[in-house]
């Protein structure tokens, strides 16, 4: 009788130790995982990678460099962070520091690159300091999202098939699309060419447009129907 008292209580009290040892370590663990959920949403975020700009002259009639440069803009995203810290629809510079990067008109320019502030004991200014410089390979007025698109190198036997991938940049989405409906009103078939032949390279093309749904034998797909498309400037 004597042995099962001790046997039960050995027993218990092995039990109680197990329960502990759970209990200490739950929240521990549940703490780590909050830790890196956190760092996963800021290293992709998307003013961790807003780096796109798109820009346009400024025609206004004053002295520079209070006018005369250019009104910058992040693409596929409401507001833009100027070099004076305010968040603005369009930011002014007064100048763009190409930085060695190939100069392209502002008309066909997509460029990537940081908003800095410069000047002298005359004032300070916004100046868009540029990384990368992307051309639009047609005359054709951009309608839609900005996308980095790469092709796959699959092909199948049933469409539609997931042959490309789109990254929507400035921003943390990246999809896998039905291929990539380009075309240009001007009848560019060269330009057309090129950006195919960019698409199966590392940088793949920039190409501005809306997604659209396909149907086929295999199912439903996205496509993205193009108005634009850009290529990297070497």
């Amino acid at each position: 009788m004597l042995k099962l008292v001790t046997f039960r209580s050995v027993l218990l009290a092995s039990i109680l130790t197990t329960l502990v040892s759970i209990s200490g370590s739950t929240p521990s663990h549940v703490a780590t995982k909050a830790s890196q959920t956190i760092s996963a949403d800021e290293s992709t975020s998307p003013a961790a990678n807003s780096t796109f700009f798109i820009i346009r002259s400024d025609m206004r009639k004053c002295a520079s460099p209070m006018c005369g440069g250019y009104f910058v803009k992040r693409v596929n995203q409401p507001t833009t962070r100027c070099a004076n810290g305010r968040n603005m629809v369009e930011c002014y510079v007064a100048d763009i520091d190409w930085n060695g990067a190939a100069e392209v008109d502002a008309k066909q320019a997509l460029v990537r690159g940081s908003l800095v502030t410069r000047g002298d004991r005359n004032g300070k200014y916004g100046t868009l300091k540029v990384t990368e410089t992307w051309e639009a390979l047609t005359s054709d007025k951009p309608l839609g999202d900005y996308y980095r698109v790469k092709d796959l190198g699959i092909r199948c036997i049933a469409a539609p098939c997931e042959t490309h991938s789109e990254v929507k940049v400035n921003t943390s989405i990246d999809e896998k699309i039905a291929g990539v409906g380009l075309a240009s009103k001007d009848g560019n078939t060269d330009a057309l060419n090129q950006a195919l032949k960019a698409m199966t390279g590392p940088e793949g093309v920039i190409v501005v447009g809306t997604n659209a749904t396909v149907t086929g034998p295999a199912g439903s797909k996205q496509t993205l129907k193009a108005t634009q498309f850009y290529r990297r400037k070497a």
